[in-house]
C-alpha cells in the first residue's frame, strides 16, 4: 500500500483480516493539515464493518446534525440527520482520523512505515514488485505480489503504469481555519453551505473548536481575480451572508491553503498485479462530502478483489474497475442535478460551465 491515507488503511486492515500480509507506506507522520473534514452518516457502518467503530467514538469527534445551504435561494435551507437510519453526520479532525485508522491497521498485525520515502518500485520476474523504500535513515527493500496505488490525486503507481487521469472540471479549494471565540456562543454543528457569483463556500466546526472554510472556484477564475485584488479572500467572504455571519467572531489563521477539489477519474483503474483505490482512482466534488466515504469504500473492494485475484481468479480486478466506472457514472450524474440547481447568476462563467456538465 502506497499511501496511509483512509483508502490505503482500510484496504490494509481489510486484507488482514481476510488473511493476507500487507505493508503501508506513508510519506508523513500524521502531523500535517489534512482537508477533507465531514462525513456523512452513512459512513457509519463501514467504520463499523472495517471494526474502528469503537475507537472512532473514542476520539470525541463532533456530531453533525444536518447540512444548511442556500444554494439556488438566499437564504437557508436546512437538510437535517433526525430522520437518516444511520444518525448524524460527523465533523472530524483528519490527522487524528487518519492517524486512528494507521493504528488499526497496525493493531491487525500490519507494518505501518511513517516518514518513508519511496525511492523506486520495479516489476520483477512473474508479476511481482521490488520495492525499496528510506525510512529515518534506514534502507529497506521487499518483494510483493500486489502494489496498491493509494496516493490520492496524484496517481503516482498508476499514472507511471500508462494510467490517464481525465479531469472534469478545475474546482479548487481556498481553505482556511478560524478559531472560535468561546466568549460568543457556539456556531451551529451543521454544515453550511453558500453559493456566490464565483464559486461556492463550506463551513464546518472541528471538534477543536475551530471552523474549516473553504471557498470553492475554478483555478483560472482564481488565479485571474487574485492577481487583481490583494485581499481576494476577503473581498469574496463579503460577498457572503451566512458564512460571513459564521465567522464573525472567529480569529482566521493568516494563511489560506489551495487545494485541488476537481472530479476526476482514472482511464485504467488496474492492471497486472496493481490498482487504484480512493482518490486515486476516483475522486469527488466536495459538494458531494462522499470523499473519506468513497475511500473506505474502495478500500474494502480493492482488498477483496486482490484476494480474489490472488486465489486465482482471473476476473476479479475487472469486476472492481467496473463498479468504480459505475459508481462514478452515477456519481456525476448527481452532481449534474445539483450545479443546475443554482441559476441567480446566468452570466457567471462558474455557473455557466456547470449549467452545461455532464
Amino acid at each position: 500500500m502506497l499511501g496511509g491515507g483512509p483508502a490505503g488503511t482500510a484496504t490494509a486492515l481489510t486484507l488482514a483480516r481476510l488473511g493476507c500480509s500487507a505493508i503501508v507506506i506513508e510519506r508523513t507522520y500524521y502531523n500535517t493539515v489534512r482537508i477533507g473534514e465531514t462525513l456523512p452518516p452513512i459512513v457509519c457502518p463501514l467504520l463499523a464493518r472495517l471494526g474502528v467503530w469503537g475507537d472512532f467514538l473514542a476520539q470525541n469527534h463532533r456530531q453533525s446534525f444536518g447540512i444548511h445551504s442556500a444554494w439556488g435561494q438566499a437564504e437557508l435551507h436546512a437538510n437535517d440527520f433526525i430522520f437518516n437510519p444511520y444518525g448524524s453526520g460527523w465533523h472530524v479532525n483528519r490527522a487524528s482520523f487518519d492517524l486512528m485508522l494507521a493504528q488499526a491497521v497496525e493493531n491487525a498485525g500490519v507494518d505501518v512505515f511513517l516518514g518513508a520515502q519511496l525511492i523506486s518500485f520495479q516489476k520483477q520476474g512473474g508479476g511481482a514488485w521490488r520495492i525499496q523504500i528510506v525510512v529515518e535513515g534506514n534502507e529497506l527493500r521487499w518483494n510483493a505480489q500486489f502494489l496498491v496505488d493509494a496516493t490520492g490525486r496524484a496517481s503516482m503507481i498508476s499514472r507511471k503504469q500508462g494510467a490517464i487521469r481525465r479531469s472534469r472540471d478545475h474546482l479548487i479549494g481556498v481553505v482556511a481555519f478560524y478559531a472560535t471565540d468561546a466568549r460568543i456562543s457556539a456556531p451551529s454543528n451543521a454544515t453550511f453551505v453558500e453559493a456566490v457569483e464565483r464559486g461556492w463556500w463550506y463551513s464546518a466546526l472541528l471538534p477543536n473548536e475551530q471552523i474549516v472554510v473553504a471557498f470553492m472556484t475554478d483555478a483560472d477564475i482564481y488565479a485571474r481575480a487574485s492577481k487583481g485584488a490583494r485581499h481576494f479572500w476577503n473581498e469574496e467572504l463579503k460577498r457572503t451572508k451566512h458564512t460571513k455571519a459564521r465567522l464573525y467572531a472567529g480569529i482566521p489563521t493568516p494563511v489560506t491553503q489551495v487545494v485541488s477539489a476537481n472530479s476526476s477519474c482514472l482511464d485504467e483503474t488496474f492492471g497486472k498485479n496493481w490498482l487504484a483505490v480512493g482518490d486515486a482512482a476516483m475522486a469527488f466534488d466536495p459538494l458531494s462530502s462522499q470523499g473519506v466515504y468513497k475511500a473506505l469504500e474502495t478500500g474494502l473492494q480493492a482488498a477483496e478483489a486482490i484476494r480474489d485475484r490472488l486465489s486465482g481468479d482471473a476476473e476479479a480486478l475487472l469486476r472492481y474497475a467496473v463498479k468504480l466506472d459505475d459508481t462514478f457514472d452515477r456519481y456525476l450524474a448527481v452532481r449534474g442535478y445539483y450545479y443546475t440547481q443554482e441559476g441567480r447568476w446566468p452570466d457567471s462563467l462558474f455557473w455557466k460551465r456547470r449549467q452545461t456538465i455532464s
